[in-house]
């Protein structure tokens, strides 16, 4: 390591504390691989709501480059280490591993550890978290970049189609897609109440954008996931910030006007959809065991089932399609491999013990989400980007979905309460 040759503490003897001297060292002596370090990491958020196998390139880069700059960069890691946050998500993923030992199809449960990779994404990002900002804009013009995949499947140009029931998925599922517009929603309302001039507009344009992303991707998890957070953050935002109150009260107007010039357009669609689900439900309600269009509800009297014969330790990773075929509902669901949930997936694989963990961790993370400081004009929608995301999550499995479960460990990330001891502004403060 270069020897300290900055400014020193109090006492004229001792550089500063809490690592601002690697931080100094790493910033001035390795700006070049500090600076590709970020452009890493723009890459990644830039891909992850877009595609799965570019998205799995750019992380991979990330981390090894993460890897490869650790010698200059370890002690910045102190804080990451202390937060119990990152060690409840590492317990997490650890107990989801060591179920494979008493499941009934192992490569089944190694295929769904696969997505729990994306827990080191606070490692990868964690040099350069001062970015951070940077990173939510790359999210964001990514999500509208993929709205422009949907607009060409909408025209069918470049021979892109719709997918069935005309829903336009751009290059994922359209769960995916629905999720990842549902996070950039609260993204983009944040910065529209919060941002000034060509910012406010652009955010304003995004919301527009990933609301009609949102719609024609037509996912109904999404859709209720981004109802609530939608409805959550123009109860709590007034409340917590009393100036943005008007700015609130016109943007409710100005989208209750767009939603009723649009729905002559978008109305029959998302009426097919509701009528689908309605369909489902009383067919469902008056037969559990008869065969239907969805599923869903299926799997979680099968996943409910698999935890009441297992409660404590759960059928293992991998062990719900064997538990779910031989359940009540197994003539419906022969090659079932997940519950639909999240919540009902952790109960029936990993039992109270998983659940009680994946409880931490969203507690932990909300709790942290709610407290972080409004230091940009994003940060009031990371709260409810993790709410959308927790909401639209019991009707299906995110953590099984290295793109789905990217998004909610950046949240974490961006939201940690030891970011700002890492902000580079502060640092100068600090200096001078």
């Amino acid at each position: 390591m270069v020897p300290w040759d900055g400014p020193t503490s109090a006492d004229g003897r001792s550089p500063p504390p809490s690592g601002l001297a690697s931080i100094r060292q790493a910033w001035v002596r390795h700006a070049i691989g500090d600076r590709i370090h970020a452009v890493w990491a723009v890459l990644y958020l830039l891909l992850l709501p877009l595609a799965t196998t570019p998205k799995d390139v750019a992380f991979i880069g990330l981390c090894a480059w993460a890897v490869l700059r650790f010698p200059w960069t370890w002690r910045r890691y102190r804080d990451l280490g202390s937060d119990r946050l990152v060690w409840l998500l590492g317990a997490w993923a650890l107990w989801h591993a060591l179920s494979i030992f008493w499941s009934a199809d192992p490569y089944q449960g190694f295929d769904e550890l696969r997505a729990y990779r994306v827990v080191v994404t606070g490692f990868a990002i964690w040099p350069v978290i001062d970015r951070m900002v940077w990173m939510i804009v790359a999210f964001l013009l990514g999500a509208f970049l993929s709205n422009a995949v949907q607009l060409l499947q909408f025209l069918e140009w470049f021979g892109l189609h719709p997918n069935p029931y005309q829903r336009l998925a751009g290059f994922v599922h359209p769960i995916n897609t629905g999720a990842a517009m549902a996070v950039a929603i609260c993204w983009h309302l944040s910065a529209t109440l919060k941002g000034r001039s060509w910012t406010c507009w652009a955010s304003i344009a995004g919301l527009a954008a990933a609301s009609a992303g949102l719609v024609s991707a037509g996912s109904r998890g999404p859709w209720i996931s981004a109802a609530v957070g939608i409805a959550l953050a123009l109860v709590i935002i007034p409340i917590h910030r009393p100036r943005l109150r008007p700015r609130i009260l016109l943007l409710v107007a100005m989208g209750v006007v767009t939603a009723a010039a649009a729905w002559p357009i978008a109305g029959d669609f998302v009426m097919v959809r509701v009528k689908q689900a309605r369909a489902n439900l009383e067919a469902f309600k008056e037969d559990p065991h008869a065969a239907n269009e969805d599923l869903r509800l299926a799997t979680w009297g099968a996943a409910w089932e698999a935890f009441r014969e297992s409660p404590v330790l759960g059928v293992g990773a991998g062990g719900y399609a064997q538990a779910a075929a031989e359940s009540s509902f197994g003539a419906l669901l022969p090659n079932s491999h997940h519950a639909n949930s999240l919540y009902m997936h952790v109960l029936a694989c990993t039992g109270i013990i998983g659940l009680a963990l994946l409880a931490g961790v969203v507690g932990l993370s909300l709790y942290r989400a709610y407290r972080d400081r409004a230091d940009h004009v994003y940060v009031e929608g990371s709260l409810f980007a993790l709410i959308t995301w927790l909401v639209g999550a019991a009707f299906d499995t995110y953590q099984l979905s290295g793109q789905l479960f990217g998004m909610f460990v950046f949240i974490t990330v961006i939201t940690s309460r030891h970011r700002r001891r890492l902000d580079r502004r502060q640092v100068h403060n600090r200096q001078r």
